[in-house]
């Protein structure tokens, strides 16, 4: 070789540092699978610590939102005295008109009744 010619470097970010090596070499290595266990597990706490969290931000919304209703209530009670209950009576509806399955359906039904 008439060059310098520098070997290619890949950088594992476990252990922080270049590797030389082929990457299957480095991966057997017991630095880097000490640091795999280690970042799994750091990983695993972080997972259960946010899902505790987020349990107790559930359980406290919960019960800031009980604390609001029940001083809507007493404030709903307070300004309103004792109403009569009146029965209000419905709006008369119209029932509802069917549709034909096909949008032709109505039509060919007139149809035939003229055609006879």
């Amino acid at each position: 070789a008439d060059y310098w010619k520098s070997q290619p470097r890949k950088f594992c970010h476990l252990i922080i540092v270049f590797v030389l090596q082929s990457i299957e070499f480095h991966e057997r290595g017991k630095n880097h699978k000490e640091n795999v266990a280690a970042k799994i597990s750091e990983i695993k706490k972080k997972s259960i610590e946010k899902a505790k969290q987020e349990k107790r931000m559930c359980k406290q919304f919960a019960e800031e939102n009980k604390e609001v209703k029940q001083e809507e209530e007493v404030k709903a009670t307070a300004a309103e005295p004792e109403k009569v209950e009146e029965k209000a009576t419905p709006a008369p509806t119209q029932p509802k008109r069917r549709r034909a399955a096909n949008p032709y359906g109505a039509w060919e039904k007139i149809k035939q009744e003229k055609d006879p």
